[in-house]
């Protein structure tokens, strides 16, 4: 139809903060739960913003929040596991079609090339289309992730509730936390105006039959712990990120 009208398409493998299921579109919602998330718990516990895709986001508070969804727990940690799973999580094994356990992000990766070659097979032929954009807006997650302890203003939209990664992993393992609350100023587009305490009632965000049996997947991998004599959380590789673990090479994550 779209040649008849002089007109050619050129096909987006959409994703905006991972997954729909995470505050913004793209995956499907089993990729979220492959990795041990709770889908419901999501928001209760901080690690996605969710307003948007249930049809609001359109009160002056609520416009523009979503692409915190970026830096929150969920998509965060997605776009870690899809791009290097390999190399931050490698204690996360799924079991593929062949019932070999395999990495996360091999799983996750088959799965998007399988994906894309049905949809190329489909109308890659067809007269109205031009090409294919494979990835639209990539992000890194928490790869060279500089500091567990902030994000970096000029690069990471600072709006509404705006938990650090380590007080989004606290928050996700069920611990209530205070976190930062930014709302618009001139001349900065944002700055600090309080705090507010995220998931009062202490809910995981993951589910107990999940890959890390319902623990936090960063804790899991030593980044870091809670402390039951202090009852504190402690960071314990503040680096972890910046470096290949088990390497010790820099992360490139251009």
């Amino acid at each position: 139809m779209l040649p008849s009208y002089g007109l050619t398409a050129f096909v987006s493998i959409h994703q905006d903060v991972w997954s729909r299921y995470s505050g913004g579109s793209g995956a499907p919602a089993w990729t979220v739960e492959l990795a041990g998330f709770d889908l419901d718990a999501l928001e209760e516990t901080g690690a996605a913003w969710l307003l948007g895709v249930k049809g609001g986001g359109h009160e002056d508070a609520e416009r523009g929040v979503w692409p915190t969804g970026y830096s929150k727990l969920a998509a965060a940690t997605m776009a870690t596991l899809f791009w290097a799973g390999d190399t931050f999580a490698p204690k996360l094994k799924i079991k593929d079609k062949n019932g070999n356990m395999v990495s996360i992000q091999q799983f996750l990766q088959d799965a998007f090339l399988a994906m894309s070659e049905v949809l190329a097979q489909t109308v890659g032929d067809l007269e109205g289309v031009l090409g294919f954009e494979m990835f639209n807006e990539p992000h890194r997650g928490y790869v060279e992730l500089q500091s567990f302890h902030s994000f970096d203003y000029n690069t990471d939209l600072h709006f509404s509730y705006m938990p650090t990664a380590f007080e989004s992993f606290q928050l996700g393992a069920g611990h209530p936390t205070s976190v930062a609350v930014y709302t618009r100023s001139f001349p900065l587009p944002t700055r600090q105006t309080s705090t507010a305490i995220l998931n009062p009632h202490g809910r995981s965000a993951w589910r107990p039959d999940g890959p890390s049996g319902g623990k936090c997947i960063w804790e899991l991998h030593d980044v870091w712990g809670w402390d039951r004599t202090r009852d504190e959380p402690v960071l314990l590789r503040e680096n972890y990120f910046v470096k290949n673990p088990a390497t010790g090479s820099k992360m490139d994550g251009a």
